[in-house]
């Protein structure tokens, strides 16, 4: 099991500290039109489909952002990425979130 030292749970008891997400962390968000939220590698093929060409398919988000970004601008890619995601909502789990504040739990997530 993961050891957390003593300070950084007084810490987060404290309330000062911030939960920090991934990628990932949008699963399972809702869509009105039922579409759902694209992961690393989908959300790089749309940027390539976008801003690039299908030889960069294969590459994985970061690369594709990069390139992407020095083709067109940051905040062209930026932009896009806002479109996509912005007729997303919550789902039900990502609703409990504010509810962590001076929570700690140590057991794993499983799916």
């Amino acid at each position: 099991m993961l050891e957390i030292p003593k300070i950084l749970l007084d810490e987060i008891r404290s309330g000062n500290v911030v939960l920090f997400l991934g990628a990932g962390a949008s699963f399972d968000a809702v869509h009105n039109q039922g579409k759902t939220v694209p992961m690393g590698k989908t959300l790089g093929k749309m940027i390539a489909e976008k801003f690039l060409d299908s030889s960069y398919f294969d590459n994985d988000l970061t690369y594709i952002s990069e390139v992407a970004i020095a083709q067109k601008s940051l905040y062209d890619v930026q932009f896009y990425v806002k479109d996509i995601f912005s007729d997303f909502t919550p789902g039900e789990h990502h609703l409990l979130i504010p509810t962590f504040h001076g929570k700690v739990s140590l057991q794993p997530i499983t799916t």
